[in-house]
């Protein structure tokens, strides 16, 4: 009797084992940079996003800070490390454009159009990402932001002479335009 409860005891306790899903394994940082603007009136700030969101608020300043929550999320450790190396932050320096974007090989964006070339679907990711992006810059900055994924877009208090925001799947809120 013994030997048949403690058989059923380990039986049970083995289909339990198998019902419970493996733990997520995460990363996140956050990347801080600061950026000088010469001609903030006829200089532009780019972010084309793919996951996450963005924040953008101008204020009475002379330079653009960036701050960027990166996460990634995988099923196993050895796909985490994958993310880790895979997707970068990418911020490109133009005379009067700054151009913030995520960076992966399966990623292809064009800098010259500004927008995704989107590259190769075979690419079997074992990591889900989001790049959350919030930006100070001066209020007379042009501004054209856009995300597609997890993620909403706010601008706010600015005051240039352009201003393009794009959503796919989220909302976009402008507030003191």
């Amino acid at each position: 009797m013994m030997k048949q409860l403690i058989v059923l005891l380990s039986f049970t306790l083995g289909m339990c084992v198998q019902n419970v899903p493996a733990q997520k394994k995460e990363f996140t940082e956050v990347i801080r940079k600061e950026l000088e603007v010469n001609n903030a009136t006829e200089s532009s700030l780019v972010i084309k996003n793919v996951f996450g969101s963005i924040d953008v608020e101008g204020y009475s300043g002379r330079t653009i800070q960036i701050e960027v929550k990166r996460s990634i999320e995988a099923e196993n450790p050895s796909d985490l490390e994958l993310g880790k190396a895979e997707l970068q932050l990418k911020i490109t320096e133009q005379p009067n454009r700054v151009i913030i974007r995520p960076d992966a090989p399966y990623i292809e964006f064009d800098e010259d159009k500004l927008r995704y070339r989107w590259c190769d679907n075979s690419y079997d990711l074992g990591y889900e990402h989001n790049l959350n992006i919030k930006v100070k810059v001066p209020n007379t900055m042009l501004i054209d932001v856009s995300t597609v994924n997890n993620g909403e877009v706010l601008v706010e208090n600015t005051q240039g002479r352009f201003l393009k925001a794009e959503n796919i799947n989220g909302g976009i809120t402008l507030n003191n335009i």
